[in-house]
Formats: C-alpha cells, structure tokens, sequence
C-alpha cells in the first residue's frame, strides 16, 4: 500500500508545478521552473517540499520534518558529516580531473582564464547555491521522506526494496517532462548513472544516520560540474568512452565503477560511521531513522 501511496504522489506531483509555470508565464515574469538555477529552479524545488510537507502530515501521519529537530540540537556533529563527506567528494573530483589531465584526456583553456571576470565570478556562485539548495532538497526528497516512508521495518528485503524503488523515482523525477526520453539515444546511461548515485546516496544515510552527509557527497559532485560548466577552463576530450559524455559526467562508465566502489566502502564502514556521524536514532513508524545493519 505504501508503494501504490508514493506512486500516486509522484504522479500528481507534476500539476502544482505545471500551474507554478502557468503562473509565471502568466505574469510575464520571465521565470521557469525549467531554469538551470536561480529563482525559477528555487520555487519549484519549494513547491515539492511543500507537497512532501502535506503527504507527510495527512497520508503518512508523521510530523514533517520533525527529523531536523535532531540535527538542530546535534548541528556540530551533524554539520562535521557534510564538511567531510562533501571534502573527501570534492578531493576526489578534483583528482579525477587532475589525472586526466596528466594523461591528456582534459585540458585548461588559456582563453576561459583570460575571460574569467567578476560577472563569470558572480555566475559561478549563484549556480553553486542553487546546486546547494538542489542538494538539500533532493536529499529530504528521496532519502528522508521517500527512502525511510518505504522502509517500515529494517529487514533486509524491505530495506532493499526501499533504497532500488526511491533510487528509481529519483532517476525517473529528472525527466518528468519527457517520460519517454530514457528510451531514446545513449540516455540509458545517464539512467545507470544516475541509479547508481541514488544507491550510493541511500546507502551512506543507512550507514551514517545524518542526510546530511548525503548532502556532503550530493553537493561535492555539483560543485566541480557547476565550476567546469560556469567556467569552461577544464575542457574534456570527446574521444573518452570510458569517461563518458563530455557534457555528463554521470554517463561515464568509469564513474559507475567509482559510485559502486565507493557505496561498498561506506557500507563495510558503516558501524564507524555510526558511531562518528549518526544524528537520528530511531525509526521509520515514527518519522526517524532506526539503528540497522
């Protein structure tokens, strides 16, 4: 029944923002919810936070958001989560690109430095507090309403069943414009890709009990893309199958290989990262997360 609940959610969860659009085309205001980043994104990714508020309050009967009470009363520990989760991300980012660049897959365009000015400054960090914002609200999206509503009890069937389904809502909640596009071309790997980070992001909250570390990791990945992409001084090589699209990093095959590797160090580290990082304490029927595995 919970599953037949989320599904509907999902499917209803388009109108609000269609008539949020409706309103700003209306108004003339110049905005969309389509946008990249700024308000336009901002206000949509509001709407559904508005929606998760209501679906937690009257169909699942829990407080919504009563869980960030827990990260209130603990915010250093739980802060400590996202700075090192979002470090070590940011680290291993930045050595990716540095290898390829030692073996001539990347490049630094002299003409992007040369350009780069306070308007291309001031770009750059607007775009990264939206991917910011973006970061949170996927994270209480997916991890904390949908993963934890799924996850009743903290059997293994039913944990798994929970971390595949919301990691498949959230590939498919990234084209719910075009339903059909994961049908099309190569998008069956930015598909694979994508699956493959919800795994990983689901498992590092089992394994730590702070989204926020979620949120570290989710945050870490958006930073190098909206610098390359605001920026343009890295360039990549077209001839990198392994590394996929120039344009998407998440269609690469080397970086599935990462995601999966990376999913299984945290979950054998997950007792330490417990005991370091973990901010929710009990479960799932109560709106909190249960001490498992």
């Amino acid at each position: 029944m919970r599953y037949l609940k989320i599904i509907l959610f999902f499917i209803f969860l388009p109108v609000p923002l269609f008539l949020l659009e409706a309103i700003f085309l209306v108004t003339g205001s110049g905005l969309s919810i389509t946008d990249g980043n700024g308000v336009g994104q901002v206000s949509a990714l509001l709407v559904v936070i508005a929606m998760v508020a209501v679906f937690s309050r009257f169909v699942a009967k829990e407080r919504p958001f009563g869980f960030l009470y827990f990260y209130l009363r603990n915010w250093r520990p739980a802060l400590r989560g996202f700075a090192i989760f979002g470090g070590v991300t940011l680290f291993l980012s930045v050595s990716a690109y540095a290898i390829l660049w030692l073996f001539g897959k990347a490049t630094i365009s002299q003409e992007a430095i040369a350009a780069f000015n306070y308007k291309v400054f001031e770009d750059t960090v607007v775009t990264l507090l939206t991917a910011l914002v973006v970061a949170l609200t996927e994270e209480i999206v997916f991890r904390t309403f949908l993963m934890r509503y799924l996850r009743w009890n903290t059997t293994a069937l039913v944990t798994v069943g929970a971390v595949l389904f919301s990691s498949f809502i959230f590939v498919i909640s990234h084209r719910l414009d075009e339903p059909l596009y994961w049908f099309s071309g190569n998008n069956w790997q930015l598909f694979v890709g994508l699956f493959l980070l919800a795994v990983l992001l689901s498992v590092t909250y089992l394994s730590t009990a702070s989204f926020l570390c979620n949120v570290g990791i989710h945050f870490g990945l958006l930073f190098t893309e909206v610098v390359r992409f605001r920026t343009h001084i890295i360039e990549l090589n077209n001839d990198n199958w392994w590394f996929g699209s120039s344009y998407d990093v998440r269609m690469a095959p080397i970086l599935w290989l990462l995601f999966i590797c990376a999913t299984a160090v945290i979950f054998l580290s997950r007792r330490t990262l417990r005991a370091n990082f973990a901010i929710e304490k009990e479960v799932v029927t109560h709106g909190l997360l249960e001490r498992t595995f």
